[in-house]
């Protein structure tokens, strides 16, 4: 579907998606004669997003013929602002994103959590109805394959914008798993071992890679550090039933110390 955004919306302004689910043959429109608190239940969701301005930086071509080489190709690049350029001294601009898919899930969990023994990674979740204690149905807006790159900058020459709605189910292991996956990348980010925008380039590479050649390429990955993991342990072996030195290349041995560095984290 198409949306056609308001002056508002184009000068910074916000826009949220309102999500309700009701049970079969019950209104979800608190107005209604018929409605019932205990039979419908929603959540809100932004669609807009304000984040800081991606930056073109320029890079030049490696592979290219030597016409295109000697052109500076413009590329946007998302970089971590967190860090900062010397070379910009001015303030820093942020810019409204809009987010063309809407994915809505309601997680597959019937679950009975007794009362103070909710699992800390799902309490956050829980839309809990405070008379009875109960709790509803957990919506989740999956936007875990939503890159950065794929969100469109509003301005004032914007006239309409795409808008991809799905809802579907999702279950518990599923839920769980893109939940943990974000966890690690803030983790990461936050101890400064992932630059902004590294999550996005792994993500890409599940989703336009070749799943063929990602199994290849998994399967020897598998099988070569299997290898080196035997070689390895031959040669402790050999170091301990070794009485001498005799026969043995002093350059050699010292090219072998790596091995123990390399494999150090399996032991940990």
């Amino acid at each position: 579907m198409k949306y056609y955004p308001s002056e508002a919306l184009k000068h910074n302004g916000s826009l949220y998606a309102h999500v309700f689910f009701a049970r079969s043959g019950y209104p979800p429109d608190p107005n209604d004669p018929e409605y019932l608190p205990l039979a419908a239940f929603g959540k809100t969701h932004p669609i807009v997003i304000h984040l800081p301005k991606s930056k073109a930086g320029k890079k030049r071509s490696l592979l290219g013929s030597s016409k295109d080489s000697d052109e500076d190709v413009t590329i946007t690049e998302v970089v971590d602002n967190t860090q900062g350029d010397s070379e910009d001294t001015g303030p820093e601009e942020w810019v409204s994103y809009w987010k063309p898919n809407i994915t809505v899930n309601l997680v597959d969990d019937f679950t009975r959590y007794p009362h103070n023994s909710v699992p800390p990674n799902v309490s956050p979740y829980l839309n809990v109805e405070p008379s009875t204690g109960n709790y509803f149905p957990t919506i989740f807006f999956n936007e875990f394959w939503l890159l950065r790159d794929k969100m469109i900058p509003i301005n004032e020459t914007v006239k309409e914008l795409p808008l991809n709605l799905e809802v579907g189910p999702i279950s518990m292991t599923k839920w769980q798993l893109f939940l943990q996956i974000d966890q690690s990348f803030q983790i990461h980010r936050s101890y400064g071992s992932m630059l902004e925008g590294e999550a996005d380039e792994l993500k890409r590479v599940f989703l336009e890679g070749n799943p063929y050649l990602l199994a290849i390429t998994m399967a020897v990955s598998v099988l070569h550090s299997v290898f080196d993991f035997l070689a390895f342990k031959n040669d402790i072996q050999f170091w301990n039933k070794n009485k001498s030195m005799e026969g043995l290349s002093a350059k050699v041995c010292c090219c072998e110390l790596h091995k123990p560095v390399h494999y150090l984290p399996l032991f940990t």
